[in-house]
């Protein structure tokens, strides 16, 4: 009899714990999550602008109001940039070799990493670096193609955006003259 029992409990068990969690409905307008809820703070946005810019005819400068805001003196240290290509892969990231700059100079990449020593202290420290994106420098001119290969596909995007016609005859007046 207790054999029998045994049995039944074990049945009942092993079909409870085929049965799957039955999670409730949770409201998230429900009053008793109220005391969890908070007003965010709000966002205190500090205005960081770069040391360096990239001017429209691709001239990498030095910005002097945030040179002179942030108590700076670049002419003491030594700067270098470096060109960044990248390989046949993602983990194939090549620098060039360090080019010294001082005030302005065209960097001819559209990626690069500007480097910053200080000279003047008892020891050399590395006082900034950051990467630079150069929208304004076209590497790949239209004549300058390469042939297709296994490795360089040809490859040619063209991208189509929806424009109802009346959006159109707001947006582009000058397009439908």
């Amino acid at each position: 009899m207790t054999q029998q029992i045994t049995n039944q409990n074990e049945k009942k068990h092993n079909e409870e714990a085929n049965i799957p969690c039955k999670i409730q409905a949770l409201d998230p307008w429900d009053l008793s999550l109220k005391p969890f809820l908070s007003e965010p703070a709000p966002l205190q946005c500090t205005e960081n602008v770069d040391l360096f810019y990239v001017q429209e005819n691709g001239i990498l400068v030095i910005n002097a109001s945030v040179e002179k805001a942030n108590g700076v003196k670049v002419s003491d240290w030594k700067c270098y940039y470096s060109k960044i290509t990248r390989g046949l892969g993602d983990s194939n990231v090549i620098f060039s070799g360090k080019i010294e700059f001082k005030y302005t100079c065209l960097v001819e990449s559209q990626l690069f990493r500007i480097t910053c020593f200080n000279h003047t202290a008892k020891s050399v420290a590395i006082v900034y670096g950051m990467a630079f994106f150069n929208p304004y420098w076209v590497a790949n001119k239209l004549d300058d193609i390469d042939d297709e290969t296994e490795y360089k596909p040809s490859v040619i995007l063209i991208g189509i955006d929806s424009l109802s016609r009346s959006n159109a005859i707001r947006s582009l007046p000058k397009s439908l003259q």
